[in-house]
């Protein structure tokens, strides 16, 4: 890794920690002008807020780590990323109708711009990790659309609230988020050569079910019913995955949010399941609000927020790990006992401070 790339590396790490620290104070802020009545904003909406806020900043970065190849340049990447999360939230805090759709547009246009920074640079030979990071940015558009649908008060196919919002939702987390995690799973058994076949068609197979699940709420009960359980299922797979990955970790804290990630889900989505059952049979069971509340703040706050904050602070391994020149890892003078010596031959002076690398492994600095 050169210097330069290293410095902007740095650079896009502290912007993605300060928009990250920024929205979830907002996030907090209309948290808690919503519980004093302040505001007409119920747990699904802040939900979908912590999306914009939050988990798509956090799921850019670790979508960067992933790949890095975004053709959109990344100051103007920026700025619309500012633009489009101030006009989403906004667009939340207003009465449905034109105005509100007009700028939940605005957050559906960043989308937009992001996937096609992600598609229209694709290679032949991707790995499946990284097809499924693009599929989650089709997720990421999908769920900009339905909320365009639900600030403009459209009823499409005669669906009503809070079922679109909740659509929007559902590819902003189980969607969006949910893969690009699939994505860092299957890439940390990728990089290691093992064999992950069976791995790879669960994780395939979760990100299409996400799909599924949002067409059967549109077409069929029965598919969103078969969809919902094989998802859970799914997932709660990924998740006792997680729980053995977890000790391979080497930092602490990013284990331990892997592991409170693959609880909270599993609870999760037994919730969901069981909404899907008592729907599709009519049974009273749990109603929207009794399932959606819950199920939410587990989903969001629980499996995508800390799912997100264990890969993003242990590292994602690269597509095509090599290894790194030996002067960036080992310590001046290591690297100065390990020169073969002899009678006419001085070890090289070392270098000043100010010509050292700016970047050393993060491993380096975990020791």
């Amino acid at each position: 890794m050169s210097s330069r790339d290293v410095v902007f590396h740095r650079a896009d790490e502290r912007w993605t920690a300060s928009m990250s620290l920024l929205g979830a104070t907002t996030w907090s802020g209309f948290a808690v002008v919503a519980g004093v009545h302040r505001v007409h904003l119920g747990i699904i909406e802040l939900l979908f807020l912590l999306a914009p806020l939050v988990i798509v900043p956090l799921g850019l970065e670790l979508a960067h780590s992933l790949d890095e190849k975004d053709i959109v340049p990344l100051p103007t990447r920026r700025g619309i990323q500012v633009v489009a999360t101030v006009a989403a939230c906004v667009s939340m805090t207003i009465l449905p109708g034109r105005t509100a759709a007009l700028l939940a547009l605005i957050w559906f246009l960043q989308c937009a711009v992001l996937t096609y920074s992600r598609l229209g640079h694709r290679h032949k030979n991707c790995p499946i990790s990284s097809r499924i990071a693009e599929l989650a940015f089709v997720d990421l558009l999908l769920g900009a659309a339905w909320l365009v649908l639900s600030r403009a008060s459209w009823r499409p196919v005669g669906l009503q609230e809070p079922i679109i919002l909740l659509t929007a939702v559902h590819f902003h987390y189980s969607g969006f988020a949910t893969a690009l995690l699939a994505s860092a799973t299957l890439r940390s058994f990728e990089t290691r050569g093992t064999d992950a076949r069976s791995l790879r068609l669960l994780l395939v197979t979760i990100v299409l079910l996400s799909f599924a699940v949002a067409v059967g709420f549109v077409f069929s009960p029965l598919l969103r019913f078969a969809a919902a359980v094989a998802l859970s299922l799914g997932v709660t797979a990924m998740a006792i995955v997680w729980l053995r990955l977890s000790r391979n970790f080497e930092n602490v804290h990013a284990r331990f949010f892997l592991r409170f990630a693959a609880c909270a889900v599993v609870v999760a989505l037994s919730l969901s399941s069981v909404y899907a059952a008592s729907e599709y049979f009519g049974k009273g069971w749990i109603t929207v609000p009794r399932m959606a509340n819950p199920h939410g703040v587990l989903n969001g706050l629980g499996f995508v927020l800390t799912g997100l904050l264990a890969w993003l602070t242990e590292g994602v391994p690269a597509r095509n790990p090599r290894k790194e020149p030996e002067t960036e890892f080992r310590p001046q003078a290591a690297r100065q006992a390990s020169l073969p010596t002899n009678g006419n031959r001085k070890r090289p002076a070392p270098a000043s401070p100010s010509r050292l690398p700016e970047f050393v492994a993060r491993e380096f600095y975990d020791r």
